[in-house]
Protein backbone atom coordinates (compact mmCIF):
# COMPACT_ATOMS: atom_id res chain seq x y z
CA UNK A 1 0.00 0.00 0.00
CA UNK A 2 1.17 3.13 -1.07
CA UNK A 3 1.89 6.16 1.20
CA UNK A 4 1.06 9.90 0.88
CA UNK A 5 4.55 10.72 1.29
CA UNK A 6 5.85 7.68 -1.18
CA UNK A 7 2.97 9.43 -4.20
CA UNK A 8 3.80 12.63 -3.24
CA UNK A 9 7.62 11.71 -4.19
CA UNK A 10 5.98 10.14 -7.57
CA UNK A 11 4.33 13.15 -8.91
CA UNK A 12 6.79 15.47 -7.92
CA UNK A 13 9.81 13.18 -10.32
CA UNK A 14 6.94 13.31 -12.74
CA UNK A 15 7.04 16.30 -12.85
CA UNK A 16 10.47 17.64 -12.89
CA UNK A 17 10.76 14.96 -15.81
CA UNK A 18 8.03 16.26 -18.33
CA UNK A 19 9.16 19.86 -17.03
CA UNK A 20 10.16 21.69 -20.40
CA UNK A 21 13.63 22.68 -20.20
CA UNK A 22 14.00 26.85 -20.92
CA UNK A 23 16.63 27.91 -23.84
CA UNK A 24 19.24 30.41 -24.05
CA UNK A 25 17.48 33.69 -23.04
CA UNK A 26 18.19 36.14 -26.41
CA UNK A 27 20.66 39.19 -26.10
CA UNK A 28 19.16 42.33 -25.90
CA UNK A 29 20.63 45.84 -27.12
CA UNK A 30 21.42 48.70 -24.94
CA UNK A 31 17.86 50.41 -24.05
CA UNK A 32 17.92 54.04 -24.36
CA UNK A 33 15.75 55.79 -21.29
CA UNK A 34 14.82 59.75 -21.02
CA UNK A 35 16.51 61.50 -18.20
CA UNK A 36 14.57 62.34 -15.36
CA UNK A 37 12.46 66.08 -15.83
CA UNK A 38 13.27 68.28 -13.17
CA UNK A 39 12.60 71.72 -11.91
CA UNK A 40 15.50 74.43 -11.80
CA UNK A 41 16.65 74.46 -8.26
CA UNK A 42 16.07 78.38 -7.81
CA UNK A 43 11.91 77.52 -8.50
CA UNK A 44 9.35 78.10 -5.93
CA UNK A 45 6.23 78.60 -6.26
CA UNK A 46 2.95 79.97 -4.52
CA UNK A 47 0.70 78.57 -1.82
CA UNK A 48 -2.86 80.33 -0.02
CA UNK A 49 -1.85 79.79 3.77
CA UNK A 50 0.83 79.64 6.30
CA UNK A 51 1.25 76.67 8.69
CA UNK A 52 3.58 78.45 11.78
CA UNK A 53 4.99 77.31 15.05
CA UNK A 54 4.90 79.37 17.82
CA UNK A 55 7.07 78.25 21.34
CA UNK A 56 6.58 80.03 24.43
CA UNK A 57 9.65 79.40 26.35
CA UNK A 58 8.02 80.61 29.86
CA UNK A 59 5.66 77.41 29.85
CA UNK A 60 7.34 75.19 27.29
CA UNK A 61 4.10 75.53 25.47
CA UNK A 62 4.03 75.09 21.53
CA UNK A 63 0.85 76.20 19.40
CA UNK A 64 0.12 75.68 15.40
CA UNK A 65 -1.57 78.53 13.71
CA UNK A 66 -2.70 78.38 10.05
CA UNK A 67 -2.78 82.12 8.34
CA UNK A 68 -3.53 82.76 4.68
CA UNK A 69 -1.13 84.65 2.76
CA UNK A 70 -2.03 88.13 2.61
CA UNK A 71 -3.81 88.04 6.43
CA UNK A 72 -3.15 88.61 10.25
CA UNK A 73 -3.57 87.16 13.70
CA UNK A 74 -2.67 87.31 16.95
CA UNK A 75 -1.30 85.16 19.77
CA UNK A 76 -1.06 86.55 22.89
CA UNK A 77 1.27 89.96 22.96
CA UNK A 78 2.39 89.23 19.16
CA UNK A 79 1.05 90.31 16.37
CA UNK A 80 1.69 88.35 13.08
CA UNK A 81 0.72 89.70 9.39
CA UNK A 82 1.89 86.50 6.16
CA UNK A 83 2.84 88.45 3.33
CA UNK A 84 3.66 85.76 1.25
CA UNK A 85 4.10 81.75 1.54
CA UNK A 86 5.95 79.80 -1.35
CA UNK A 87 6.95 76.18 -0.88
CA UNK A 88 9.24 74.14 -3.45
CA UNK A 89 7.75 72.12 -7.09
CA UNK A 90 6.91 68.73 -6.37
CA UNK A 91 10.79 67.11 -8.12
CA UNK A 92 12.82 68.98 -5.58
CA UNK A 93 13.73 68.64 -2.29
CA UNK A 94 10.77 69.90 0.64
CA UNK A 95 11.39 73.14 2.24
CA UNK A 96 9.04 76.42 2.80
CA UNK A 97 9.63 79.85 3.19
CA UNK A 98 6.82 82.85 4.48
CA UNK A 99 7.34 86.28 3.94
CA UNK A 100 5.63 88.02 7.47
CA UNK A 101 5.92 91.05 10.20
CA UNK A 102 6.12 90.29 13.61
CA UNK A 103 5.87 92.71 15.85
CA UNK A 104 5.71 92.27 20.45
CA UNK A 105 3.15 94.71 21.53
CA UNK A 106 5.05 94.78 25.12
CA UNK A 107 8.18 96.36 23.16
CA UNK A 108 7.88 97.88 20.43
CA UNK A 109 11.58 97.61 19.45
CA UNK A 110 10.85 93.74 19.21
CA UNK A 111 9.98 94.30 15.30
CA UNK A 112 10.93 91.68 12.44
CA UNK A 113 10.04 92.04 8.86
CA UNK A 114 11.35 89.32 6.47
CA UNK A 115 11.52 85.83 5.53
CA UNK A 116 11.78 82.68 7.16
CA UNK A 117 12.85 79.43 6.06
CA UNK A 118 11.63 76.14 7.51
CA UNK A 119 14.72 74.05 6.14
CA UNK A 120 17.26 76.74 7.38
CA UNK A 121 15.48 78.87 10.68
CA UNK A 122 18.86 79.97 12.00
CA UNK A 123 19.70 82.33 8.80
CA UNK A 124 16.14 84.97 10.23
CA UNK A 125 14.73 84.89 13.49
CA UNK A 126 12.44 86.44 15.19
CA UNK A 127 14.89 88.46 17.93
CA UNK A 128 12.47 87.61 20.78
CA UNK A 129 13.70 86.03 24.46
CA UNK A 130 9.86 84.68 24.95
CA UNK A 131 9.12 83.58 22.14
CA UNK A 132 10.30 81.55 19.09
CA UNK A 133 8.40 81.90 16.07
CA UNK A 134 9.24 78.86 13.03
CA UNK A 135 7.82 78.17 9.42
CA UNK A 136 6.44 74.84 9.62
CA UNK A 137 4.68 74.17 5.97
CA UNK A 138 2.65 76.36 3.01
CA UNK A 139 -0.50 74.88 2.92
CA UNK A 140 -3.72 75.63 0.45
CA UNK A 141 -4.35 75.72 -3.13
CA UNK A 142 -1.52 76.75 -5.54
CA UNK A 143 -1.43 80.84 -6.07
CA UNK A 144 1.11 83.42 -7.80
CA UNK A 145 4.11 82.82 -8.40
CA UNK A 146 3.10 79.71 -10.64
CA UNK A 147 5.65 77.27 -11.87
CA UNK A 148 5.19 76.09 -15.41
CA UNK A 149 5.02 72.51 -16.73
CA UNK A 150 7.46 69.89 -16.75
CA UNK A 151 9.45 69.75 -20.36
CA UNK A 152 8.95 66.21 -21.42
CA UNK A 153 12.47 64.98 -22.48
CA UNK A 154 13.40 63.42 -25.33
CA UNK A 155 14.43 60.21 -25.45
CA UNK A 156 18.43 60.14 -26.69
CA UNK A 157 18.73 58.38 -29.99
CA UNK A 158 21.28 55.22 -30.41
CA UNK A 159 24.04 56.58 -33.84
CA UNK A 160 24.92 53.57 -35.47
CA UNK A 161 27.16 55.03 -37.50
CA UNK A 162 31.03 53.60 -37.51
CA UNK A 163 33.51 56.44 -37.14
CA UNK A 164 35.90 56.56 -39.55
CA UNK A 165 39.04 53.78 -39.36
CA UNK A 166 37.06 51.87 -36.90
CA UNK A 167 37.02 49.28 -39.82
CA UNK A 168 41.02 49.19 -40.38
CA UNK A 169 42.03 48.47 -37.05
CA UNK A 170 45.61 46.88 -36.24
CA UNK A 171 44.80 43.14 -35.38
CA UNK A 172 41.81 42.51 -37.12
CA UNK A 173 40.90 39.17 -38.52
CA UNK A 174 42.72 38.80 -42.19
CA UNK A 175 45.16 41.40 -41.86
CA UNK A 176 48.29 39.48 -43.27
CA UNK A 177 51.25 39.39 -41.22
CA UNK A 178 54.56 42.08 -41.91
CA UNK A 179 57.17 39.68 -44.19
CA UNK A 180 60.51 40.62 -42.62
CA UNK A 181 62.99 41.06 -45.33
CA UNK A 182 65.35 38.15 -46.62
CA UNK A 183 68.25 37.16 -44.78
CA UNK A 184 71.54 35.75 -46.75
CA UNK A 185 72.55 32.71 -45.21
CA UNK A 186 75.84 31.27 -45.39
CA UNK A 187 79.33 33.22 -43.63
CA UNK A 188 79.36 36.61 -43.70
CA UNK A 189 82.10 38.39 -46.01
CA UNK A 190 84.86 40.08 -44.34
CA UNK A 191 86.29 41.88 -47.12
CA UNK A 192 85.99 45.77 -47.27
CA UNK A 193 83.27 47.07 -48.90
CA UNK A 194 84.14 49.08 -52.32
CA UNK A 195 86.35 52.45 -52.19
CA UNK A 196 84.24 55.03 -52.47
CA UNK A 197 85.04 58.91 -52.87
CA UNK A 198 89.00 57.69 -54.31
CA UNK A 199 90.38 55.45 -51.66
CA UNK A 200 92.42 52.89 -52.30
CA UNK A 201 90.86 49.69 -50.86
CA UNK A 202 94.04 47.11 -48.68
CA UNK A 203 94.15 44.19 -51.51
CA UNK A 204 92.63 41.41 -50.54
CA UNK A 205 93.89 38.14 -48.67
CA UNK A 206 96.26 37.75 -46.07
CA UNK A 207 98.46 40.22 -44.68
CA UNK A 208 102.41 40.42 -45.50
CA UNK A 209 104.75 41.30 -42.82
CA UNK A 210 107.49 42.15 -44.64
CA UNK A 211 108.26 45.97 -45.25
CA UNK A 212 106.68 47.82 -48.30
CA UNK A 213 108.67 47.74 -51.66
CA UNK A 214 109.02 51.52 -51.00
CA UNK A 215 111.31 51.56 -47.78
CA UNK A 216 113.85 48.63 -50.13
CA UNK A 217 117.30 50.14 -50.23
CA UNK A 218 118.02 51.39 -53.68
CA UNK A 219 120.48 48.99 -55.58
CA UNK A 220 124.33 48.64 -55.07
CA UNK A 221 123.90 49.23 -51.48
CA UNK A 222 125.69 47.57 -48.77
CA UNK A 223 123.66 47.24 -46.19
CA UNK A 224 122.45 43.28 -48.12
CA UNK A 225 119.11 43.69 -46.85
CA UNK A 226 116.29 41.79 -49.26
CA UNK A 227 112.83 42.32 -49.63
CA UNK A 228 110.64 39.52 -48.37
CA UNK A 229 110.07 37.84 -45.24
CA UNK A 230 113.03 38.38 -42.80
CA UNK A 231 114.91 35.36 -41.85
CA UNK A 232 115.35 34.41 -38.45
CA UNK A 233 118.80 32.23 -38.91
CA UNK A 234 122.04 34.49 -38.29
CA UNK A 235 123.77 35.26 -41.72
CA UNK A 236 126.59 33.10 -43.08
CA UNK A 237 129.04 35.15 -42.36
CA UNK A 238 129.13 36.07 -39.39
CA UNK A 239 131.80 34.58 -36.70
CA UNK A 240 131.21 31.31 -34.77
CA UNK A 241 131.41 31.31 -31.47
CA UNK A 242 133.13 28.12 -29.56
CA UNK A 243 130.93 27.67 -26.28
CA UNK A 244 133.11 27.68 -23.39
CA UNK A 245 133.33 24.70 -21.48
CA UNK A 246 133.26 24.61 -17.50
CA UNK A 247 135.74 22.65 -15.45
CA UNK A 248 134.52 19.62 -13.66
CA UNK A 249 133.68 19.83 -9.96
CA UNK A 250 136.35 19.71 -7.37
CA UNK A 251 135.97 17.68 -3.88
CA UNK A 252 136.46 19.75 -0.95
CA UNK A 253 139.55 18.86 0.83
CA UNK A 254 139.53 17.10 4.31
CA UNK A 255 139.19 19.40 7.19
CA UNK A 256 137.09 21.68 5.74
Amino acid sequence: MMTGRMMKRIALSAICVTAPVPGPMPALGATMVAPPAMYPATMWQGRGQAVIRILDRMDSHVTMLTVPAGGETDYKTLHIAVHRCVDRPPTLASDAAIQVSIADNTDRNMHFDGWILAAEPALSVFPSPLYQVRVVSCAGDTVAPLVPPLPQPAVPQTVSATPSGADDQPGDTGDQPAVPPPVAHGPMPLTPDAPTGGHTAPPAGPMQLAPPASDAPPAGSSSGAQSGPMPLTPPADAPTQTPEHLPPPQPFPDGQ
